[in-house]
């Protein structure tokens, strides 16, 4: 079956599970959509990490206690607002 070009993501997707009969999370859609993908030739330019080769997330990095000008954590403040 040929694609249209005005196809969304999620048609192309499922089109090609239904054309390799099998589910759209299958390894083997993302494969033939790796073979279809007209830049794939840039790959070879870029390094893109392993999740496992990324340094662990501190908790101190994600929220700083940065103080507001009334003494609080800065983002309480926001906490307080939104609830």
């Amino acid at each position: 079956m040929e694609p249209s070009p005005f196809e969304l993501p999620a048609d192309t997707v499922q089109r090609i599970a239904s054309e390799l009969r099998c589910h759209p999370a299958d390894e083997r859609v993302a494969l033939r959509l790796d073979e279809e993908d007209e830049l794939r030739h840039f790959r070879e330019h870029f390094y893109i990490p392993k999740m496992q080769d990324l340094p662990p997330k501190k908790a101190c990095l994600a929220l700083p206690r940065a103080r507001s000008l009334v003494g609080k954590p800065a983002y309480q403040g926001l906490i307080e607002r939104v609830q």
